[in-house]
């Protein structure tokens, strides 16, 4: 983020802009986004002396705080290389933060540990340990993953397919810093995908406040290396295809039915909720059971056909984008 030739380097967490605009992609620092998320991740907890690493003979620096109900390890690597680094934490999972408080992975522990690599440079990465407590006790709480969806997220969960279309919440609602702008955003990872906020961070608990789903169909697609819009595209549209000039690719039986009845008529509904076709369908196997399906790439989601379970409710589902994005980080060696 050095660059000795700004000349507002060294002071302020925003750039001197006339008028000021508060949607001015140039407006905040990344020095607003590292203080935003440190003291929004820190908030009412208290650094414990016993856990003070500062640094070590590699370089290493290792905070730990906790409060009554969560713990966080504040970690960076000031070495040359970057560094591996096991934790004891006796937890089930742990959430881990970016800088600027962007949601990198939710690790499982083994056997009561978690293994996370550290950047070289400082860059710091935040472990948080243990659910948070309920934000308002209000919501409804899922124990197969110990978060809660409440307001806004509850709502829009509810009214568009709930556990089908975007399965269990993986992880507590969390500020993020929007790419480009480093601009707030509440969002809610659940195992299909990723809800996000519009407007002000004060609006967190407003159940009228809109919500809509990340593109993650595209960035999980990017973790794997694959730039779609370079991909090649149909040289004829099927039977009973349609063709999307937006994104060169068509949507086919059996997808092209589901979609069209997921958006109930309303084909602006589908593309919120499922997003326009980034891929042609292909087949794929699942490695665990050898069961054979067919998948296909959108904006928003991974639909998945199984035709051995043709005639029931789960011939077609959605692929877990959400899980599959934090754990494409690359975290974990």
């Amino acid at each position: 983020m050095y660059n000795p030739h700004e000349v507002e380097l060294h002071f302020g967490l925003l750039r001197r802009t006339y008028p000021l605009s508060i949607t001015d992609p140039t407006l905040r620092k990344p020095a607003l986004a590292a203080y935003r998320a440190m003291t929004e991740i820190l908030s009412g907890l208290v650094m414990q002396p016993s856990g003070l690493t500062m640094p070590d003979a590699s370089g290493m620096y290792h905070y730990q705080f906790a409060g009554p109900d969560r713990r966080v390890d504040v970690l960076w690597n000031m070495g040359d290389g970057p560094r591996i680094l096991t934790l004891a934490c006796q937890c089930q999972q742990v959430l881990v933060r970016a800088w600027d408080g962007a949601t990198l992975a939710l690790l499982r522990s083994d056997n009561g540990a978690i293994t996370v690599t550290l950047p070289a440079g400082g860059i710091p990465l935040y472990v948080v340990y243990d659910p948070p407590a309920r934000l308002d006790g209000s919501g409804e709480w899922f124990e197969a993953t110990g978060y809660t969806l409440q307001g806004a997220f509850q709502s829009y969960w509810q009214a568009n397919g709930g556990m089908a279309q975007f399965g269990y919440p993986i992880t507590p609602e969390v500020i993020e810093s929007e790419a480009g702008s480093l601009f707030p955003r509440v969002v809610q990872y659940v195992e299909r995908g990723r809800l996000e906020r519009a407007g002000f961070v004060h609006e967190r608990g407003n159940p009228a406040s809109p919500v809509q789903l990340a593109r993650l169909g595209d960035l999980v697609l990017q973790q794997q290396g694959i730039d779609w819009t370079t991909r090649p595209r149909p040289g004829a549209v099927g039977a009973d295809c349609r063709l999307f000039g937006a994104t060169g690719h068509q949507l086919c039986p059996p997808f092209r039915a589901f979609w069209e009845q997921r958006g109930n008529g309303d084909e602006q509904k589908a593309i919120e909720l499922i997003g326009l076709p980034i891929t042609e369908p292909f087949d794929a196997t699942d490695a665990a059971t050898g069961t054979s399906y067919r998948v296909q790439y959108f904006e928003r989601a991974r639909l998945e056909f199984f035709s051995v379970y043709q005639g029931t409710p789960y011939e077609m589902q959605f692929g877990l984008l959400g899980r599959e994005y934090l754990a494409g980080t690359g975290l974990q060696p």
